[in-house]
């Protein structure tokens, strides 16, 4: 898998799909990674063959405000309509300073599932999902 960042790949796109459309076929997959929506970022989700999308690191900063929240959903939302899976940022690398609690704060949840971690081991699959 060949990870792309967004902002390279709104530089140079019609060179990075002809790039794509070459090696899709022998199996190569592409990520389109630091994703953040936007005009021309939604369009690169169309326009190149995409297996995955990584969220930018502004959707694991906590708290989360709700328009992030809303905006996160959406992208996923998006991304699902177009086949992608998507990957969730660790929030333990977006910290300044290593976790206070333990192992229970280093804990994440990728892809649909979001839930700020505790230390019990009683996750709410239910409510969690976006």
């Amino acid at each position: 898998m060949i990870d792309l960042r967004l902002d390279d790949a709104l530089v140079h796109s019609m060179l990075l799909r002809q790039f794509c459309e070459q090696l899709v076929p022998v199996g190569v997959q592409f990520c389109l990674s630091q994703y953040r929506h936007g005009g021309d970022a939604n369009l690169l989700l169309e326009q190149l063959p995409l297996g995955y999308l990584r969220l930018s690191a502004d959707f694991a900063h906590q708290p989360l405000a709700q328009d992030v929240r809303d905006e996160m959903r959406e992208v996923i939302e998006r991304a699902h309509r177009l086949g992608l899976q998507v990957i969730g940022q660790e929030p333990w690398r977006t910290r300044r300073r290593p976790p206070r609690c333990g192992w229970a704060e280093s804990i994440s949840s990728k892809g649909n599932l979001v839930q700020r971690a505790e230390h019990a081991l009683d996750f709410d699959f239910k409510n969690a999902t976006l």
